[in-house]
């Protein structure tokens, strides 16, 4: 199992959904913010938990049964059947637990302050994460980390920007 490639899918995922979330639904409330983007993440994780579950289960049970074939052997209820179960869990529990956190950080700010300073802060603190999972993923991938550091910017400055146009035309 690949644990960093959930926990990166479960971040990203977990804060640009939230960040389009608190920028489409700014208010004065903030409550509002915080429970929506609250809820928000937590949908998500679910959703993302569900999602992983279900890909994983199907690829890696897909494996078993091609492994099976080649075996000429059944191996439900084996030490490998187990490995792959045990796999698919910690999968779903990475990707979704991640997903929730990353969609958190973002609403930390607007318990802190109660202006825009809080918008301004969760748009920044999601940069910084994106910038540094391209550092992250360009170290571990061995390819040019500016490449990768632009290419996260890049979407987490398209979702500001997006959720903000469409948050004046409607």
């Amino acid at each position: 199992m690949n644990k960093p490639r959930y926990i990166i899918r479960g971040l990203i995922d977990g804060c640009l959904s939230v960040l389009g979330v608190i920028i489409g639904g700014y208010n004065p409330d903030f409550s509002i913010i915080i429970s929506a983007g609250i809820s928000g993440a937590m949908a998500n994780g679910f959703s993302n938990m569900l999602a992983a579950l279900s890909a994983e289960e199907a690829a890696r049970y897909k494996y078993l049964r091609e492994l099976e074939e080649s075996m000429l052997t059944d191996l439900s209820n084996t030490a490998q059947e187990k490995k792959v179960k045990k796999v698919i869990k910690k999968s779903a529990l990475y990707d979704g637990c991640s997903t929730v956190i990353g969609g958190v950080i973002p609403i930390i700010p607007f318990f802190i302050f109660q202006d825009w300073k809080a918008l301004a802060l969760a748009i920044g603190i999601t940069i910084v994460i994106f910038l540094g999972l391209g550092y992250y993923n360009a170290r571990i991938s061995k390819k040019k980390v500016m490449i990768y550091i632009l290419k996260m910017l890049l979407f987490a400055v398209l979702t500001a920007v997006s959720s903000f146009a469409i948050r004046h035309i409607f």
